[in-house]
């Protein structure tokens, strides 16, 4: 197992090296079976306590997880900043942690509040998967309205 956890502000990062080989990303149960691991938790603790009966899970698709980001992205500079420059600068980002061959992702967005950073801000989360690999991403960006 990798981690590699970073909370900056309002953003915790973290980037972990785990295999499933009984439960496929596809299954509704993924994200709390990923969450539930040991590694995960420790990693995690920044994150202050976890609540896994609260998350609610939503798989997305490729575009709409890179749709997701730049919304953040466009929200969070609350500049002139253009829609087209934030894709392409997600679009970028996201071929470098995940490149062909290993672009065929898993998106799930999670939602409620599964966390305590989640319960004391308004919070996008998203775990983000390269099954190939066993590269997963978890990202939680603090969103501002």
């Amino acid at each position: 197992m990798f981690d590699s956890a970073e909370v900056v502000r309002e953003t915790f990062s973290a980037f972990f090296k785990l295999r499933f080989s009984t439960l496929s990303p596809c299954d509704a149960q993924f994200p709390e079976a990923f969450l539930t691991q040991s590694c995960v938790r420790a990693a995690c603790a920044d994150l202050g306590w976890i609540d896994l009966t609260k998350l609610e899970a939503v798989r997305l698709g490729h575009y709409e997880f890179q749709g997701s980001l730049v919304g953040l992205l466009v929200d969070r500079k609350r500049s002139a900043q253009s829609a087209a420059t934030a894709w392409q600068a997600i679009g970028e980002a996201l071929e470098v942690l995940f490149p062909h061959p290993f672009d065929q992702i898993f998106a799930y967005r999670l939602d409620g509040d599964w966390c305590e950073m989640a319960r004391e801000s308004l919070c996008c989360s998203y775990l983000v998967g390269e099954v190939a690999r066993g590269l997963w991403w978890l990202l939680v960006v603090e969103h501002f309205d």
